[in-house]
C-alpha cells in the first residue's frame, strides 16, 4: 500500500461474513496491499454512499472487497471469493501488467 490505510468495520457483519464465506474481514484487508487489485464502482442507487470494489489476492485466493472511504477510514462492507468473471479479469490484468 502507498498509504497507510485505517480499516474499519461493523463487528456483527465481520462475523456474518466470516460464517457466510469463511473470510475475515481483519484477513482480507491484504487485498489492498496486492499491486495488481482492480478497483471498481460497486454503487447502487438504494446504497445511500459511494461503494467500490476491490478484486485482488490475499494469499491464494483471488477475492471481492466491497467497501466504501468514509473520511480517513476505509468501511470494509463485504468480502467473499471472486465470482469467475472477476478473476478472469484480473488475471487478464496481471497478464498484461
Amino acid at each position: 500500500m502507498d498509504i497507510a490505510l485505517d480499516f474499519d468495520w461493523d463487528p456483527a457483519k465481520r462475523e456474518t461474513n466470516l460464517a457466510k464465506h469463511d473470510l475475515d474481514f481483519r484477513r482480507v484487508v491484504a487485498v489492498f496491499d496486492d499491486p495488481l487489485y482492480l478497483d471498481e464502482d460497486s454503487t447502487q442507487a438504494d446504497h445511500g454512499e459511494i461503494r467500490r470494489k476491490a478484486i485482488g489476492r490475499v494469499g491464494q485466493l483471488i477475492v471481492c472487497v466491497v467497501y466504501t472511504d468514509r473520511g480517513p477510514k476505509r468501511r470494509i462492507i463485504s468480502a467473499r471469493r471472486a465470482r469467475r468473471d472477476e478473476r478472469e479479469r484480473y488475471r487478464h490484468r496481471a497478464e498484461t501488467a
